[in-house]
């Protein structure tokens, strides 16, 4: 970059002084070399007695060879110095010209590195939630894992919105000090998740989808009571067997063991109902902070328990 503005001042330099030069030199030769001087000589001639007026003497004189030469040659250097700077002004015109160029294609690879950067970042920003999205609902279902990802997100400062109203549902991330957005589209009846990633300073973007296994609700009876039942199993009078208790649950403290028997809940027979059936019913009375009523049967026992929702 400097001997570029250096050929520059010498080329200002050489278009300034070179038309002085050559004014001066061309003066100096026009003063020195004359190709006829006319030297004149008035003379009156007597001739048979009479005067006659003879007109000048014409007498050409050329100067000294040096000064023809010195013109010559002074036509020959301002031919070379005008074709000099010529060539000089074309030379630098096409040497800035490749400076821009390369300046440019520098850029346009800079552009394009920086770009496949930022589409290598939204495809592993993809693939990364997509895991982890499909890993909670597994655990949590979908409702509970779009608020837990849209609480989440907005601790760390970004923009969220969560549209749940509908058995397609949306959540979108927004950074805007990096311009990446993560959009997910949850299609519930599909069972189909599609996570997208979008770098809106380069243009670029990447989605992939998946079909996800959402978590089974937990029952009441487990999350109200702490009791895990099964359908198949049941005793030989066709009543529901106790098949886990939770620790500091309720059941727990009302003294209910693996292997029990239960067989009445608030006056329901067990032996005609399901287990989902019974999980409704509790799930129900669980607003209404009522008292629920379980009979037990251990080791032939009976007992009755009550359990405050």
């Amino acid at each position: 970059m400097k001997h570029i503005k250096v050929t520059a001042i010498m080329l200002a330099m050489l278009f300034i002084l070179a038309p002085i030069s050559q004014a001066t030199a061309e003066a100096y030769c026009q003063r020195t070399y004359r190709r006829s001087e006319v030297r004149t000589r008035h003379r009156t001639v007597v001739a048979h007695g009479r005067h006659y007026y003879r007109p000048p003497a014409h007498r050409v004189y050329y100067p000294h060879p040096y000064y023809r030469d010195y013109y010559r040659s002074y036509d020959r250097y301002d031919n070379w110095a005008v074709a000099g700077g010529v060539g000089l002004l074309l030379g630098t015109i096409i040497a800035s010209n490749n400076q821009e160029a390369q300046k440019r294609e520098t850029a346009m690879v800079e552009y394009e590195t920086a770009k496949d950067q930022a589409r290598e970042a939204c495809t592993n920003a993809v693939n990364t939630e997509l895991q982890q999205f499909l890993r909670l609902v597994g655990e949590t279902g979908v409702d509970n894992t779009l608020e837990f990802l849209k609480k989440y997100w907005g601790q760390k400062g970004t923009e969220t919105f969560l549209d749940n109203r509908t058995n397609i549902a949306i959540l979108t991330i927004f950074s805007p000090n990096d311009s990446i957005r993560v959009e997910y589209t949850i299609m519930k009846d599909y069972k189909e998740a599609t996570v997208k990633a979008s770098n809106l300073k380069y243009n670029v973007s990447f989605d992939k989808k998946a079909y996800f296994t959402e978590a089974k609700p937990e029952p009441a009876t487990n999350k109200a009571l702490g009791l895990q039942l099964d359908d198949m199993k049941r005793d030989k009078f066709g009543c529901l067997v106790v098949m886990g208790v939770s620790q500091n649950s309720p059941a727990y403290y009302a003294g209910i063991s693996v292997g029990d028997s239960l067989i009445k809940v608030d006056g329901y027979d067990t032996r005609q109902l399901r287990s989902d059936q019974i999980s409704s019913y509790i799930e129900k009375q669980s607003g209404t902070k009522s008292i629920l009523k379980l009979v037990i049967s251990t080791m032939g026992q009976k007992k009755t328990v009550e359990i405050r929702l």
